[in-house]
């Protein structure tokens, strides 16, 4: 989990009836959707959280799953605040903004901006040359991607807070986004890779804000990890059974295509993994190439050798067709005298 719950109350500009929530699972480029509505003085607060749902339950996983997770902890105490003053309210709308990602970018970024929970005293390790992208690769397989919940965060966080199925109809890809409205609650969904040329239309049409720029926000850029998470990404090559179970899953095939997914597939296997058995397995790739290469060598050799054997053998046929009709010329030559 990353960034903790934000209010913010700024001078009325525009009517909207109702707080707006900036609510996603983390890491999906919600920094910069919140900032810039904080930003345009709409006259009503402002929220961004990450969980509202079965709080104490996670808050008991958290402790269980790391040695120190303080920040994430954080995050859900902001949970409990927020879901407080929207469960105090029955009458009061609230208008949500979420958005998606491709699911492992999105995994592998909370990985990172949790690192310090999954790896205690990771940046001091580093500093000291005790952190590498071996160790990354271990802890992200062993402690992070085996408890994910990401692939069904509209499920156990949404749903059950604004009783609101985002798989209630098809995500119109082309278009990039989706607006959803029930009772009290609105919902304005996009794909995070589709945001800078949708946004826009969107706010437009779910806010009614005229000529909406997106404010850019750079989290990362100073963030001491940055040379092991390029390496990281770099290298990383996940298994086809990860992938599978990734890809093939209802929030995977709800909002993005068969060739979007494709597309993720190969960015996150197109190259080497770290370890022996992948070299083994390029190594005998390497081979199997090179054994190929040189059958193919060897056939067109053949086939040379065939050519010239070919070629002798109607020299010869010519010339023992002519010595065997001999006679019979010389012959055929008293007749006809």
């Amino acid at each position: 989990m990353d960034t903790p719950l934000h209010g913010q109350e700024e001078k009325p500009d525009r009517h909207i009836d109702g707080p707006i929530i900036v609510y996603q699972m983390g890491k999906v480029g919600s920094r910069s959707v919140f900032e810039t509505l904080e930003k345009l003085n709409l006259g009503i607060p402002v929220y961004h959280c990450h969980v509202l749902h079965d709080l104490d339950k996670i808050a008991e996983q958290l402790k269980k799953q790391f040695d120190n997770p303080f920040d994430s902890l954080a995050v859900v105490r902001q949970g409990k605040d927020l879901r407080k003053l929207i469960d105090e309210a029955p009458a009061k709308p609230w208008h949500v903004v979420s958005l998606v990602r491709d699911p492992i970018a999105q995994t592998i970024s909370r990985f990172f901006q949790s690192i310090e929970e999954v790896i205690p005293n990771a940046g001091r390790r580093f500093k000291d040359g005790a952190l590498n992208v071996e160790d990354l690769f271990s802890a992200f397989e062993k402690k992070w991607i085996l408890n994910d919940p990401a692939l069904i965060w509209f499920d156990n966080q949404f749903k059950p807070v604004f009783d609101i199925d985002v798989y209630e109809r098809p995500f119109p890809c082309a278009k990039g986004y989706d607006i959803f409205r029930k009772g009290r609650f609105s919902l304005l969904l996009f794909r995070l890779e589709d945001l800078d040329g949708c946004a826009p239309q969107a706010f437009e049409e779910f806010f009614g804000l005229a000529d909406f720029k997106l404010m850019k926000a750079n989290e990362a850029a100073n963030k001491w990890y940055q040379g092991l998470y390029k390496e990281f990404i770099s290298k990383i090559d996940l298994s086809k059974d990860y992938l599978d179970k990734v890809y093939g899953s209802k929030f995977s095939r709800h909002f993005y295509t068969k060739l979007e997914i494709n597309a993720f597939r190969a960015k996150w296997t197109r190259k080497p993994a770290v370890g022996a058995s992948s070299a083994g397995v390029n190594k005998a790739a390497d081979l199997k190439s090179g054994g190929l290469e040189r059958k193919d060598s060897e056939i067109a050799g053949l086939r040379k050798m065939i050519d010239a054997k070919e070629r002798e053998i109607a020299a010869l046929r010519n010339s023992l067709s002519w010595k065997v009709t001999a006679p019979l010329r010389a012959v055929g030559g008293i007749f006809m005298k």
